[in-house]
């Protein structure tokens, strides 16, 4: 007979940043209350908004902590949460974003699982799977992210190649956060992968791999201007492996150097090849002007300053040329 008595379930901090998010946050805040885990604390940020965001939050009542406060940014707004949160972990949902109803339930588990990890070594993040949809869930695009502690990997590695997770696939601990100072608002819109990598040097992290999480993707989010978010990215790397030398020093500066300062020539060629030749000239243009640039660069950056509609030629004969090279000769 086990005469332990049974652990009480830890309380979830979930914060939700919202700006002018009216056409979508009352079904956001629905996915939150429909969670299967208790107790859940719900905290929604509105940032500013304009069109009634505010008002169809509080429609919710007590339910719901609104904090109301003028337009700072989205992790202005997260950290406002995280001030006022209380649970022992935290996770973070979009205005605009949705979840499976057992999120909560499942992402938690993982992280308090005696069974799966001694209580000396617990992670003190989790994240899961997610899917990309516009619409409905229907159209959504799954995606599951690899395991960054298995067979011995060094995540930071992996993690300074690419931000491994969204921000509403995480459920993290409230303690680890506060730690490092919550979301650091100089590196707009790559607060959230600067966050994981601080939180990376001194966390285990645990995969949960199922898609449990989903990101809407609608009009009102695109943006034209790809060029300053990838510059961000790039200060934004450049800072964390300042100031983490200790941590990298058993990286290869060559490896180091290629993830930080080749994500602009990266960038830079996946725009040309996309037909993106203003995203590309940009991000050519600093790599010269930054000394990043290697010789073999030349013929694209060359033909990137071609007239648009001389580019789109130059790239209809090159997928000629590659089908002609697909075509076996018919001989008589």
């Amino acid at each position: 007979m086990n005469d332990m008595p049974d652990r009480q379930p830890e309380r979830v901090s979930v914060i939700m940043p919202c700006y002018n998010a009216a056409d979508y946050v009352g079904q956001a805040v629905e996915d939150v209350l429909a969670q299967t885990y208790e107790p859940i604390e719900m905290i929604v940020v509105d940032d500013g908004s304009t069109d009634g965001s505010a008002d169809v939050v509080a429609g919710y009542g007590p339910t719901v902590t609104l904090i109301r406060q003028p337009n700072a940014g989205v992790s202005a707004a997260r950290n406002a949460g995280l001030d006022r949160a209380t649970g022992t972990f935290v996770a973070f949902l979009d205005a605009d974003d949705r979840w499976d109803p057992r999120f909560v339930e499942t992402m938690a588990a993982a992280l308090t699982d005696d069974r799966a990890d001694p209580r000396d070594d617990r992670p003190d993040l989790a994240y899961c799977g997610w899917a990309r949809f516009w619409g409905d869930l229907d159209t959504a695009r799954p995606f599951i992210p690899w395991d960054l502690e298995a067979h011995g990997q060094d995540k930071l590695e992996l993690m300074l190649q690419s931000c491994p997770f969204p921000i509403h696939a995480v459920l993290v601990r409230l303690e680890r956060l506060r730690e490092v100072g919550g979301f650091d608002l100089r590196f707009p819109p790559a607060e959230d992968y600067h966050l994981w990598l601080r939180l990376a040097v001194r966390c285990r992290f645990k995969r949960v791999p199922k898609v449990m999480a989903y990101y809407r993707r609608h009009p009102a989010q695109q943006t034209a201007d790809l060029f300053r978010p990838t510059l961000q990215r790039c200060g934004m790397l450049r800072d964390f492996v300042r100031t983490h030398r200790r941590c990298l020093q058993h990286i290869p500066t060559e490896k180091l150097d290629d993830w930080v300062n080749g994500l602009l020539r990266r960038e830079g060629y996946v725009a040309y090849w996309r037909g993106d030749l203003a995203m590309a000239r940009r991000c050519f243009r600093r790599m010269w002007w930054t000394g990043q640039a290697r010789l073999g660069d030349w013929k694209v950056v060359l033909a990137s300053l071609l007239p648009q509609w001389l580019h789109q030629r130059l790239l209809l004969w090159r997928d000629a040329a590659a089908r002609d090279e697909n075509v076996p000769a018919v001989t008589g």
